[in-house]
């Protein structure tokens, strides 16, 4: 087993690995990328605010791109190398993280706050209903969605779409394009924790980008000294009929400004820009995202309970009435990349206050 140093050194090693390849997959996608030119003020302030070596050339390297593609030169970009090793473990307990986002409490965690209707939940090995009385017969307790299309997901561990099953609840099984599992299958593929959902029926506004996936809302949240403060606000869509709407999947996302209107543009995970929705011709410019002020007040209140996190992720999307749900959130993987690809440096006027609680 590894010491604590030795771990942290392989943990890091891993980070930046992962964090040069995103820039190349970005600089590969967009070839213009290097003839951009930051300014000599920019440069400047890059010079008086990172660290020289590794740390300041990361972030040189990723303001460049950033303000390349979308417009916003800025100093305060992060790298994701420092943003994963350095900036979330000093804003997070990241050693609870698994605990918290685990999707079968949100509904103890959260019990007044509107989430998926969960059909079965599997918790440690056990099943347990919506209301977490326990389950003894799996056929009769999903037998009132027959014909309903269910969503299946790990409890923990499900970021970027992975693992995520939509399919048509029937006779047992669930139902997918060319395959199938059954209800007993359901362990072996997901093992001892996973959630068994209705789908959410989403408003129209967010729908008509990409009917398939349910389009949610990523909004970040910081704790500060004054309170919490909604950092970035971007939305996810998915593309080419998949079903979820993370980028990892293909998927695309639009930032939204204060007042809930989408820019003029949205990103793909490689960095190229869209003035429509690829797969639906769906124009993004002027389009006002419903809720988006109840979404704020949601994710700024829930985020008040986490006393162990000051920094945490919201995936959010909005019914048919316009009423947020609670997708899931997150501690670990936050999604940095979406947020200052489309609005710019995550943290703002914040960063001096995060830098030096990273003692960057």
């Amino acid at each position: 087993m590894l010491s604590g140093a030795a771990a942290n050194t392989v943990s890091s090693a891993k980070a930046l690995v992962k964090d040069r390849r995103r820039l190349k997959r970005i600089l590969l996608a967009n070839p213009d990328l290097a003839k951009y030119r930051l300014s000599e003020a920019t440069s400047e302030r890059i010079a008086s605010t990172w660290r020289p070596g590794l740390i300041r050339r990361t972030a040189r390297m990723w303001q460049t791109v950033y303000a390349g593609i979308n417009g916003i030169e800025d100093h305060r970009y992060l790298s994701g190398y420092v943003f994963a090793r350095m900036v979330r473990p000093a804003l997070n307990n990241e050693m609870l993280a698994e605990s918290y986002t685990d999707k079968n409490l949100y509904d103890r965690l959260f019990p007044e706050t509107q989430t998926p209707k969960s059909v079965l939940r599997s918790i440690h090995g056990r099943y347990y209903s919506d209301d977490y009385e326990p389950v003894g017969n799996l056929q009769k307790a999903l037998a009132p969605y027959e014909g309903n299309e269910l969503v299946v997901k790990p409890a923990t561990e499900s970021g970027g779409g992975n693992g995520v099953l939509i399919g048509s609840y029937e006779g047992g099984e669930i139902v997918t394009p060319g395959s199938s599992i059954s209800l007993d299958d359901l362990s072996q593929k997901y093992g001892r924790n996973f959630n068994v959902q209705t789908k959410i029926l989403q408003h129209e506004v967010l729908g008509a980008f990409h009917p398939a996936s349910v389009n949610s809302i990523r909004a970040m949240t910081l704790r500060h000294p004054e309170g919490i403060t909604v950092l970035s606000a971007a939305i996810r869509f998915g593309h080419q009929g998949e079903r979820v709407d993370n980028q990892a999947a293909g998927g695309i996302s639009c930032g939204i400004n204060a007042k809930g209107i989408l820019n003029s543009f949205a990103i793909d995970s490689s960095g190229r820009v869209f003035k429509a929705h690829p797969h639906t011709g769906h124009i993004f410019e002027g389009v006002q995202i419903p809720g988006l002020a109840a979404v704020r007040s949601l994710v700024e209140e829930l985020h008040a309970r986490l006393l162990h996190f000051d920094l945490v992720s919201w995936d959010i999307a909005i019914d048919e009435n316009g009423t947020p749900v609670l997708i899931e959130f997150n501690i670990l993987g936050q999604g940095l990349q979406v947020h200052q690809l489309n609005n710019g440096p995550v943290f703002g006027d914040f960063t001096d206050y995060v830098l030096k609680r990273a003692n960057i």
